[in-house]
């Protein structure tokens, strides 16, 4: 019985040093692809809604959206190398879908509408 307790307290202490060194290792991984999604996201893009009006996107360096200038409030669902999903206040989803490299498009849940992003800044 003792050799079952020293042989399940050795395990534990091998999964925990060896998760320890996975968690630092990813960290800097993280780090760096937070940077590359910065890079493909962070920025300003023009759109036109169904009225054919001009609309501003804009993605700062936290991931936060502003639209013609006027923040958006909400929170991150989803940010990955394909999209940046807010839910704003109201509930509603903001999708940027991209091509794997820019921002292609927007997706506002409330209007049930996709617009196509062109790159301003």
């Amino acid at each position: 019985m003792k050799k079952g307790w020293q042989v399940l307290l050795s395990a534990s202490v091998l999964a925990g040093v060896v998760g320890s060194l996975f968690i630092r290792k990813n960290r800097g991984t993280d780090s760096s692809r937070l940077e590359e999604l910065k890079n493909k996201y962070v920025g300003k893009w023009q759109f036109n809604n169904n009225h054919k009006k001009n609309h501003t996107l804009t993605i700062s360096k936290k991931f936060e959206l502003a639209i013609d200038e006027q923040p958006v409030k909400g929170l991150i669902i989803e940010l990955n190398k394909d999209n940046l999903i807010v839910q704003d206040k109201y509930g509603y989803q903001i999708k940027i879908l991209t091509n794997g490299n820019n921002p292609v498009s927007v997706y506002d849940e409330a209007d049930d509408a996709t617009y196509i992003l062109d790159k301003i800044g």
